[in-house]
């Protein structure tokens, strides 16, 4: 999350992973969403965050140029415990 807000960076997606996923590799990231993250529970959108003025998605902030207002998305895909049998 703090990432996300950070100033002198114009993030828009963070994607968590667990230690075993190559970060460097984007077909490793990839595979850790699409096998470790639940789109229900595990993804989400931080609206009205501080925004890049390259950004032409972006809104400009009246008053305020040359800030802008974004959304942001945040992905948690890191290796999650499997739950104990009950």
């Amino acid at each position: 999350m703090s990432i996300m807000g950070a100033p002198w960076l114009n993030t828009k997606m963070v994607v968590a992973v667990s230690p075993d996923t190559e970060i460097e590799n984007a077909a490793a990231v990839y595979h850790a969403i699409a096998t470790r993250c639940d789109l229900a529970r595990d993804i989400f959108v931080v609206p009205h965050t501080r925004g890049s003025h390259y950004d032409p998605a972006a809104t400009s902030l009246e008053g305020s140029y040359p800030f802008r207002i974004t959304g942001k998305i945040g992905i948690d895909a890191h290796r999650q415990s499997t739950p104990e049998s009950c």
